[in-house]
């Protein structure tokens, strides 16, 4: 029997962050009873269906992984590590591009430099 999405999605974090040892992602997570989590990978005999991750669960590892994109591990869109954006201010994207002219101005001046160096004292090196 094929996993339902969601338990897939919880599966894919617990390899990810316990190598796939549900007992120590329970352990991460500070659950009481990692015997409960590990019941949302396997059939239930008394219905013959596999338990959805209870929202005990889901709670605790957006708690956990702040990285982790919610609407992914809820609907499985978008990716499962979000992508963030950073912002720069404009004085500071103007630090930065002055700082890389500082840094491509000394690259030509060590490439000029070590033109400059004998053949013979360049072989030493």
């Amino acid at each position: 029997m094929n996993l339902p999405a969601i338990n897939q999605r919880v599966k894919d974090i617990v390899h990810l962050y316990a190598n796939g040892s549900d007992k120590k992602f329970s352990e991460l997570l500070e659950l009481s009873n990692s015997q409960k989590f590990n019941r949302i990978f396997n059939v239930d005999s008394r219905n013959n269906k596999i338990p959805l991750p209870t929202s005990e669960t889901l709670i605790a590892i957006a708690n956990k992984f702040s990285d982790i994109d919610l609407e992914w591990l809820l609907t499985g869109k978008g990716e499962m590590i979000k992508k963030e954006e950073i912002e720069f201010s404009s004085g500071t994207i103007e630090i930065i591009k002055q700082q890389l002219q500082t840094i491509n101005s000394q690259q030509r001046t060590i490439e000029e430099l070590i033109k400059k160096i004998p053949v013979s004292i360049a072989g030493i090196a």
